[in-house]
């Protein structure tokens, strides 16, 4: 006599495993707010990287604002410099001896020193007749190419030099 081996209910058919399932919709959320994070990220990171800019130029600007000149310092002789000009003639202080002179630090991609420019030459224009003189002397990382271009297109009626060692400016 055999054993039998009592079974519960009917025999079971042999499963397939389970299929892939689709995404559910808490990943797809998921998804989606990672991607607007994402882009909300980036588009502020750029506005604030070119508003950085722009304020550390002005900044920078604003620290060339000269400081107060000494009482041991007043009507001495500055120290003579040569520099070339926009047409590449040399310019020297010492040749403009006895007469007034303003030395203007400047850079084209300055604002504070583009917007100055005018009156600058509206200076220079009123007191020019009397012998005064402005020299107008750009930083030595402003590219002569882009000094030249800025004193010709304003037509600045005084001296523009180049820096281009840094020794003056």
């Amino acid at each position: 006599m055999s054993a039998s081996v009592p079974t519960a209910g009917p025999p079971r058919a042999p499963t397939a495993p389970p299929a892939a399932r689709a995404p559910g919709r808490p990943f797809l959320l998921a998804v989606g707010l990672t991607v607007v994070a994402m882009s909300f990220v980036t588009v502020r990171f750029f506005a604030g990287a070119a508003s950085t800019l722009s304020n550390a130029r002005e900044s920078a600007c604003r620290s060339l604002t000269p400081d107060p000149i000494p009482a041991a310092l007043q009507n001495v002789e500055a120290p003579n410099f040569e520099l070339p000009d926009a047409q590449g003639r040399v310019v020297s202080l010492r040749a403009q001896r006895g007469h007034p002179v303003a030395v203007n630090f400047w850079a084209t991609w300055c604002p504070p020193c583009v917007e100055e420019m005018p009156q600058l030459a509206d200076t220079w224009r009123k007191f020019a007749p009397a012998g005064f003189e402005t020299l107008a002397v750009s930083m030595a990382y402003d590219p002569p190419f882009a000094v030249a271009n800025f004193a010709q297109s304003r037509r600045l009626p005084f001296g523009v030099v180049i820096d281009n060692t840094g020794e003056i400016a």
